[in-house]
């Protein structure tokens, strides 16, 4: 997916984001929290946004974002629909291409697949995959 955001990025005559691993593990941890607690939302059950959990790892910047997606579709599509879902989202578009996003850190968590109770041995779909970007940036 990194390598396809910089692609979008490169094409509107942007500069790539480097990865950093303190917003990986963040992205990670947002993603895990949706998928274990049954949610999807910028803001968790507790009132906690992004830049809550930026805080309290002491990242500051005065640049920071997050765009979230889910997607049950085959594990070989689901990175192109997820990109072209942000790419067609005026508001998730804005997001990825930003000039002042410098830094990326992404994250995924997969649900189980869903069983058939018909049939306990066969699966009736594929999992739910989250994935949470996280953006910051320095003063250009």
């Amino acid at each position: 997916m990194w390598e396809a955001i910089n692609g979008e990025r490169a094409n509107a005559g942007l500069p790539p984001l480097a990865i950093d691993g303190r917003l990986v593990g963040l992205a990670r941890e947002r993603s895990n929290d949706m998928m274990t607690r049954d949610y999807f939302s910028h803001t968790t059950p507790e009132g906690k946004m992004i830049f809550d959990f930026l805080d309290a790892r002491g990242i500051y910047s005065p640049y920071a974002g997050e765009n979230l997606a889910r997607s049950n579709a085959e594990a070989s599509q689901v990175i192109q629909l997820v990109l072209s879902g942000f790419m067609n989202s005026p508001t998730h578009r804005k997001v990825m291409l930003n000039s002042h996003y410098t830094y990326l850190g992404i994250g995924e968590a997969i649900s189980p697949s869903i069983q058939d109770p018909k049939d306990p041995s066969g699966s009736e779909g594929e999992g739910m995959n989250y994935f949470t970007l996280v953006f910051i940036g320095t003063t250009p």
